[in-house]
This record gives C-alpha cells, sequence and structure tokens, in this order.
C-alpha cells in the first residue's frame, strides 16, 4: 500500500472533484462516502503496483547495463581481427572468421579501383554477445 502521506496527498487534491461527481450520480451522502473511500483504497492499490513495476524495470536495466558493459569488454577489437586474420591459410577460413567475428561490415567506396588508390571505408561491427573469436597466440 501506499505511505500515509503519498495516500493523504491524493486525498487533498482530488476528494472535492470526486466527492462532487459521486454525489452528482449517486444523491446520497452514505453511498458517496463508501464509493471515495473504495476509489482511494484502489488508488492506493494501483500506486503500489506501479511502484513494485518500476522497481522491477530499474532492476532489469541495471541488469542489462552490466551484461552488455560485460559483453562490450569481451567483442573484439578491430585490431585482434586484422592481427588474426593471416593466421587463417584458406578464402575459405578467413570468410568464415569475419562471419563469425562480426556482427556486420559496411564498405563504400566512389573512387580509385583495385589496383589504384581508393577511398575504400570500412565500418565493423561486433557481434552483441559473442565470445572473441581471434585465435590465442
Amino acid at each position: 500500500m501506499c505511505t500515509e502521506q503519498e495516500t493523504s496527498r491524493a486525498i487533498e487534491l482530488y476528494s472535492d472533484m470526486i466527492r462532487r461527481i459521486c454525489l452528482l450520480h449517486l444523491k446520497n451522502h452514505a453511498d458517496t462516502e463508501d464509493v471515495f473511500q473504495e476509489r482511494f483504497r484502489a488508488l492506493s492499490a494501483h500506486l503500489e503496483e506501479a511502484r513494485a513495476a518500476l522497481a522491477f524495470s530499474q532492476e532489469a536495466l541495471l541488469k542489462q547495463e552490466a551484461a552488455f558493459s560485460q559483453e562490450e569488454d569481451r567483442a573484439p577489437t578491430m585490431k585482434e581481427i586484422l592481427d588474426s586474420y593471416p593466421h587463417w591459410e584458406s578464402a575459405a577460413q578467413k570468410n568464415a572468421f569475419l562471419r563469425e567475428a562480426a556482427g556486420r561490415i559496411v564498405y563504400a567506396k566512389t573512387e580509385g579501383g583495385r589496383w589504384t588508390p581508393s577511398n575504400l571505408r570500412l565500418y565493423f561491427f561486433p557481434p552483441l554477445g559473442a565470445q572473441s573469436p581471434c585465435p590465442s597466440a
């Protein structure tokens, strides 16, 4: 349930409006008081449920942030990827390694060619939640 202070504040803010609405529809002071008390009991219960849901969400968010931080620490760096790439002998092994190591690789080139200087840009995005596929030395 809500704290007594929170319930008192809610009653102070909304009591006149709720009493008027109840009296307008019920046209009876006793029934109005019963409905009035029941509404604030329900309000108190809903506030407690909302508070519990917020606490649960905050705890889940903290766990996700901690897990992401740990995964980020384990993600291979571009240097590790480039250093281990020559260890693979065939193109098929190198491609398999890159598929495992990279969540996504994006490249762009607008100038130059295979044998001439180019403006090739390579963007490497490591997979989230993966162990480093780099061979140990």
